[in-house]
């Protein structure tokens, strides 16, 4: 990334951030040291990363460090009671025992992706929570950035920054 020193975050730009995201605890969930301490790299208002997050970049500059925290609105959402629901043992296709805090991966009637949490487990019923783990959550930024460019017209196109040497799909 050739940066600018001189280019703030925002729209249309490409944002190099090394950060850690902490929740209320003070525990890590995620930090940039997962990708072999290298940067985060995002193109500015592709839905890539946290709304909130982008609202705590936007107008900073390379070399600021940005400490913020993000509502769960702007995160991962406020938790929807209507995802926890009650199945029947039978209409969950996995075999052997299940137990609270496992978790239930696979897809929807329509394919789409989708992940459960189960919470309890009660005879033949099986109480599952389809929110995110982070919903109604706030989480803590502490965020370096590592550097801001225009995006090419090639990253706009696609929604996403291309590595050295360009991109191919």
């Amino acid at each position: 990334m050739s940066p600018s020193r001189h280019l703030p975050v925002g729209p249309g730009r490409v944002v190099a951030v090394f950060f850690k995201a902490l929740d209320e605890g003070g525990r890590v969930l995620d930090s940039s040291d997962r990708l072999g301490h290298k940067p985060l790299v995002f193109l500015f208002g592709s839905h890539s990363v946290l709304p909130g997050l982008e609202k705590l970049l936007e107008g900073k500059r390379k070399d600021d460090f940005v400490s913020g925290v993000v509502a769960p609105e702007d995160a991962y959402g406020l938790r929807t009671p209507k995802l926890v629901e009650v199945l029947r043992r039978d209409k969950i296709p996995v075999q052997g025992e299940l137990k609270p805090g496992m978790r239930l991966d696979g897809y929807d009637p329509q394919g789409r992706r989708m992940s459960a949490l189960i919470t309890a487990v009660e005879g033949d019923e099986v109480t599952i929570d389809r929110n995110h783990p982070l919903a109604g959550r706030s989480i803590r930024f502490e965020v370096t950035i590592a550097g801001v460019r225009e995006a090419t017209p090639e990253e706009l196109d696609h929604g996403h920054p291309h590595g050295p040497g360009g991109h191919r799909h």
